[in-house]
């Protein structure tokens, strides 16, 4: 009898220092939580996320008597590691921000904070954006299509992320990946890629054009306006598609130049020509006659011979 009672007594005496254990460990915990959100006003974020975890730790440890607290932990920490990776992303640290946030967004899945996961994509998207960015500048295409598929990932809307996306395509040789990204930005409102794309024919179209190659500046100013048609494009492919006697092509893109603008003169000689060698002398006359008066004199004295000539 004297054994069985000394049995429960034990059973009781150890009952009571868990209790206390685990009344410790609370107090513990609190008062991590504590000095975590004095760390956070004082603008301290490192600080009150080290404290902020440890009393998430210990709470979480403790079961269903440290469920309330931990679940305090759990609303506060994605927000501060966001925070923090903000604040690194602002200093102009990316690659520090990129590890953090990499951390905040893991963290914000296990806890399920759709609030914070949306704030941490975001972010995260543009980081991942800017260090694209920095890669493509510096000609490192496959870091930059790393980062910046990575960016559209995170960010679908993310449309810089999609032109820089769409940019290193272009430069690492695989248009039609190029063309998909450029073709989601616009869908989204920004066409900006493919300007840019147009830009770079048109800067070839002109350089083939001056070395005489007529036959590729028309190819690459042709590609340009597929991209972005623009009057200038055509003026190059009209004018070379002439000298290379593509003279279906120079009529078809110089109809463009004339009708944009009413000082197409040099143009509009082209253009006669194009429709002489055609043997469509009443539009090649019309044309002959509204260059007569070009600031060119050559070009204007050759048009008004041809006009007498001509034009009945």
């Amino acid at each position: 009898m004297k054994k069985s009672v000394k049995i429960i007594l034990a059973a009781l005496v150890a009952l009571m220092m868990c209790g206390v254990s685990y009344a410790q460990e609370l107090s513990q915990a609190a008062e991590m939580y504590n000095n975590a959100v004095n760390s956070l006003n004082n603008g301290d974020d490192a600080a009150a996320l080290e404290s902020f975890q440890g009393a998430y730790k210990i709470a979480v440890a403790l079961g269903e008597e440290g469920a309330a607290l931990a679940n305090d932990c759990k609303a506060v920490i994605p927000k501060v590691m966001y925070k923090i990776g903000k604040t690194t992303a602002a200093a102009g640290d990316y690659a520090g921000a990129e590890t953090k946030l990499a951390e905040a967004l893991k963290t914000a899945e296990e806890f399920e904070d759709a609030a914070a996961l949306e704030d941490i994509k975001a972010l995260f998207s543009q980081v991942e954006m800017a260090l694209g960015n920095t890669a493509l500048s510096s000609k490192d295409y496959a870091t930059a299509i790393e980062k910046a598929g990575k960016a559209v990932e995170l960010n679908p809307s993310n449309t810089k992320a999609l032109v820089v996306l769409g940019m290193a395509k272009v430069d690492s040789g695989d248009e039609a990946g190029a063309v998909e990204a450029f073709t989601k930005a616009k869908e989204l409102g920004d066409d900006s890629g493919f300007k840019q794309m147009a830009k770079e024919y048109l800067l070839k179209a002109n350089a083939a054009m001056k070395a005489k190659d007529f036959n590729g500046a028309v190819a690459a100013g042709l590609k340009s306006i597929e991209f972005n048609d623009t009057p200038n494009a055509h003026k190059i492919v009209g004018i070379s598609a002439f000298n290379a006697k593509k003279y279906d092509q120079a009529i078809k893109s110089l109809e463009v130049v004339v009708s944009n603008s009413q000082k197409a003169d040099n143009e509009r000689y082209y253009l006669a020509r194009a429709y002489e060698a055609k043997g469509n002398n009443a539009k090649a006359c019309e044309n002959y006659k509204a260059a007569s008066n070009a600031a060119n004199k050559q070009i204007a004295d050759f048009c008004k011979a041809k006009a007498a000539a001509l034009c009945k």
